[in-house]
Parts: structure tokens; C-alpha cells; sequence
């Protein structure tokens, strides 16, 4: 019976040695992500270059979780990833809101040029058509 006891013991620290490795695996994982998104908010510009090797880091976090890490997470750590997750994807979509825009405004005052050309081109049209011969 003591013999039982005992292993039952050796198993029970065994676990939990084991569950503490595994949690610390996942920390250290969401310690790094948690820098790397924390770096790519506190930019106020990221040139083209810059997103690129973001999303390249970004992808690299992404596979290493759910080949490796989502398993060994338990809800406040799932919870927490998906945070950064959405911090990160909110700062990229600015970027591409911004430049979006900026190609938006460029587009309007040509059209609005334009818009000016042709009003032109009809307002000389009718002038020659409706002005009278001296």
C-alpha cells in the first residue's frame, strides 16, 4: 500500500512538473509575441518595407501557434494571443486604410480636373454655338 502511495505521489509530481513546462513553453511564446506586436504599434509610419518583414515575423507567430502552441494554451492564454492577434491586424489595417486614402484623394482631385476640363470644353462648345455673328 505504502509503495501505491508512493508512486501515485511520483506521478502527481511528474504531472504537474510537466503541466508547469508546458505553460512555460506557451509564456515565453506569448512573451515574444506580445514584444513583437508592442514594436510594430509603437512605429507611427511603417514604410512598405518595414510591412514586409511584420508580416513575414507575423506569419512565422501564426504557424509556430497552431502547429505548436494553440494545444498547450488554456483559455486566458488563448484569450491573450488573440489580443495581440487583433492589436497587430488593427495597426496593419491603418496602414492600408491610410494608403488607401491617400490613393482615394489623389484619384477625386484628378477626377475634379477633369470635371473642370470638360465643364470648360461644354462651356466653349455652347458659346460657339449660340454666339451671334458680327
Amino acid at each position: 500500500m505504502k509503495k501505491l502511495m508512493l508512486v501515485a505521489g511520483l506521478f502527481m509530481m511528474a504531472l504537474v512538473t510537466f503541466a508547469q513546462q508546458r505553460n512555460k513553453d506557451v509564456d515565453k511564446f506569448l512573451m515574444k509575441y506580445k514584444v513583437f506586436v508592442d514594436s510594430v504599434q509603437a512605429r507611427d509610419t511603417i514604410t512598405a518595407k518595414d510591412a514586409e518583414v511584420f508580416g513575414t515575423r507575423f506569419r512565422h507567430f501564426t504557424k509556430a501557434y497552431h502547429e505548436t502552441y494553440k494545444s498547450k494554451m488554456n483559455n486566458g492564454q488563448s484569450s491573450e494571443y488573440i489580443e495581440l492577434r487583433t492589436r497587430y491586424q488593427k495597426k496593419m489595417l491603418g496602414r492600408t486604410a491610410a494608403k488607401v486614402g491617400n490613393k482615394i484623394d489623389s484619384v477625386s482631385n484628378d477626377m475634379a480636373r477633369e470635371m473642370e476640363k470638360v465643364g470648360s470644353h461644354i462651356s466653349g462648345f455652347f458659346k460657339g454655338v449660340f454666339k451671334k455673328k458680327k
